[in-house]
């Protein structure tokens, strides 16, 4: 009891020291001081805050000609929340220009983007949210009070963060500093963000172009509305940006966000300082409209979780007497309304699959007796967006495969040629066909692409005579096949033909096929498997084939006989 009494004493000494105390009432460890209200003044008010703050007390005062005294808490858990929620945050915005960058920056090593994520993404985004501060530590130091860190909102889809939440442990002295520290920081914030969104699509990063990640969905980044009108031609309506505009966007949301006038936020404090009596019922209009806004893009919705977590309480200034702010704070917050309406984006961001064409020219590889082990193809794409692309290359079934050209991005309206090499050392002889798959972010195309391996033997023998043109529109060709080995062989028969080359084919004199080149099969077609007798055996041990065509094919046919046993044979007709 008497370290109590002395406690008290010691306050009381204190507020003597500065103003006439009328009356002392005690609960607890609090103690109310009434005093003359004539008397009061702000600045005597300060001296006494800082001098009992000086001895471990804090003191506010309520407007009615009291102030109230208590001993300072030190609250470690919530310093320890402070300092986990700092550090989820910074990871969160390192993972979130990491996984962003890696799509922009695709083809560079993993170290390289890193670095690249940490220069030009997350280092932006962490100068916004300390500018955002400055003027709040500014403001507090200025009144000799403690600045304190906020509560930092991790986010770690896209953006890396949804800002931060106003905690300080030591409340503004009055609605003047309130007012004013949550409007500077907004207003620095929206001029810090906007500065890196410039920057980035200026090609401040060094980096030309942007490119889509192999197997992941394109991201289309929606730039606020008003910022378009704004900047006019400076900044297109969409497209997939630079980190450092990616920074800057991402600032502009946040912000805006943090603008609106609910508990904790700044836009919060700025109307908590204009009118007090009805800020929880702004609050929850404002904290309604913030969760459909969410709905565009569900990762906002973490930002009003942690608001509905903290409660919809504001900060109050310790001295409730000072209540010259009103017309600077109608002018804050119409600025403040004017700021969040400027950085909010509708849809801000949704899945696109780029537009490309993929051309192939139809072309074959032929192997005879392991002439090469890689067969190269021409894939010509198309970029028919507004983004750079850069393509990605996988095979069906799974071959060796490599991909030389001139540039790996495909600009906007340009086209590139990427040649695709496939290693077919372990393919099976015979026809050979793989399903090439392009793909650009979320857009698959396939490509079918074809190649003959065959180990040629004098088992087998291919004679043809010399073609016999009836009239100028049919072309024929007769092909006779021979078995010359000492045992009966099973043949596959296969013709390979340019594209939309109509013709029939005629076996022992019989119509095995008649068609029009499926396009699928990039003008090839296995025909039949037949079986020729060995030559001491009674039986066809030859095979007479016709081609026949109502008009001449433009390039090389190719006609093939092989089997599981590596005997093969091909014959180019038209070469």
């Amino acid at each position: 009891m008497a370290g109590i009494h002395e406690q008290e004493d010691e306050e009381i000494g204190i507020v003597s020291s500065f103003f006439t105390i009328l009356k002392v009432d005690r609960e607890s460890n609090i103690l109310t001081f009434s005093i003359p209200e004539g008397e009061y003044s702000s600045e005597s008010f300060e001296k006494l805050y800082n001098a009992l703050k000086a001895k471990g007390f804090f003191s506010y005062t309520n407007g009615k000609g009291e102030i109230i005294s208590f001993p300072k808490v030190n609250n470690k858990r919530r310093t320890y929340l402070k300092f986990v929620l700092m550090i989820l945050t910074v990871l969160s915005i390192i993972y979130a220009g990491y996984t962003y960058s890696s799509s922009y920056y695709s083809g560079l090593n993993p170290y390289t983007i890193f670095m690249l994520a940490l220069l030009y993404f997350a280092l932006p985004v962490v100068i916004i949210l300390v500018m955002r501060e400055v003027p709040k530590y500014l403001i507090m130091r200025a009144r000799k009070q403690k600045y304190s860190f906020p509560l930092f909102v991790p986010n770690p889809f896209l953006m890396g963060t949804m800002g931060i939440i106003n905690a300080p442990d030591e409340p503004y002295m009055n609605s003047d500093d309130e007012i004013m520290a949550g409007f500077s920081s907004l207003l620095i914030g929206f001029i810090v963000s906007t500065t890196f969104l410039l920057l980035g699509y200026l090609g401040v990063s060094l980096y030309t172009g942007a490119s889509y990640l192999t197997n992941s969905s394109t991201s289309v980044i929606n730039i606020p509305l008003l910022i378009q009108l704004i900047t006019g031609h400076f900044i297109p309506s969409s497209g997939f940006l630079d980190p450092v505009s990616l920074a800057g966007w991402s600032g502009l949301i946040f912000t805006s966000f943090n603008a609106f006038p609910i508990g904790l936020m700044d836009g919060g404090m700025i109307l908590s300082g204009f009118n007090r009596s009805f800020r929880k019922n702004v609050s929850y209009i404002f904290i309604t409209i913030m969760i459909f806004i969410s709905f565009t893009y569900l990762a906002w919705l973490i930002l009003p979780l942690f608001l509905a977590f903290l409660g919809m309480g504001s900060i109050e200034p310790v001295d409730m007497n000072y209540l010259k702010a009103s017309k600077k704070a109608l002018a804050a917050i119409g600025i403040t309304m004017a700021l969040a309406i400027i950085g909010l984006s509708p849809y801000p961001i949704h899945l696109s699959s780029p537009e490309m064409g993929v051309f192939y020219n139809g072309q074959w590889d032929v192997s005879v007796n392991g002439s090469h082990s890689m067969s190269t193809y021409g894939i010509i794409i198309s970029n028919y967006g507004q983004s750079n692309i850069n393509p990605g290359f996988s095979l069906n079934p799974a071959m060796g495969i490599t991909i030389s050209t001139n540039n790996t991005l495909v600009k906007p309206g340009e086209t590139n040629t990427f040649n695709i090499g496939i290693n077919t050392t372990t393919a099976p002889v015979g026809m050979n066909r793989v399903n090439l798959r392009v793909c650009v972010g979320g857009s698959n195309m396939y490509v079918g692409l074809s190649f003959f391996k065959l180990y040629q033997t004098s088992a087998i023998q291919m004679n043809n005579f010399p073609a016999q043109v009836s009239n100028e529109s049919e072309f024929l060709e007769n092909v006779t096949l021979y078995n010359t080995n000492n045992q009966s062989v099973t043949e596959n028969l296969l013709i390979g033909a340019p594209e939309n080359w109509h013709y029939y084919v005629m076996v022992s004199n019989t119509t095995r096929f008649l068609n029009s080149i499926p396009l699928e099969q990039n003008g090839s077609y296995s025909f039949g498997t037949y079986q020729i007798q060995k030559p001491s055996q009674k039986g066809l041990n030859f095979l007479n084939i016709r081609i026949y065509s109502e008009e001449m094919p433009e390039s090389n046919i190719y006609f093939a006989v092989y089997n599981s046993t590596d005997y093969g044979n091909m014959l180019t007709i038209l070469e």
